[in-house]
């Protein structure tokens, strides 16, 4: 399965798209678990009427349950692991982490949506 991020270009700018793409592209090569791409870079669009899209698009991640204390323990260890690998390894901030940007799937915990990630030299998130 996949999950598509869809914006129209009147409604974006599109170096704010490229941004988004390049930070998660850089997670991904540093080694932070991230969803999966499902294609190599931004893809663009025209619809009959005219209108022009950008899509990023990769793997749509089904969410384990946390069913007891292990799981929520294990949970929070690899929360805590992948936001260290994104600091420390890609040198991002991600700056939107909220449970509907981290998924728990087999034990590892995943983020998505770099949206409002900026790199760690900036120190802070707008």
């Amino acid at each position: 399965q996949v999950f598509l991020k869809v914006w129209n270009t009147e409604d974006v700018k599109v170096d704010s798209v490229q941004t988004e793409w390049r930070h998660y592209k850089q997670a991904l090569d540093a080694g932070v678990p991230v969803a999966a791409p499902a294609l190599a870079d931004v893809a663009s669009s025209t619809s009959s009427s005219g209108s022009k899209y950008l899509v990023i698009a990769v793997e749509y991640i089904q969410q384990d349950e946390i069913g007891d204390i292990e799981n929520l323990a294990q949970f929070c260890y690899s929360l805590v692991d992948t936001v260290d690998r994104l600091h420390n390894q890609a040198n991002l901030l991600h700056c939107d982490l909220k449970p509907d940007n981290v998924r728990w799937r087999h034990g590892v915990v995943r983020l998505i949506d770099f949206g409002h990630a900026r790199p760690i030299s900036s120190g802070k998130c707008v």
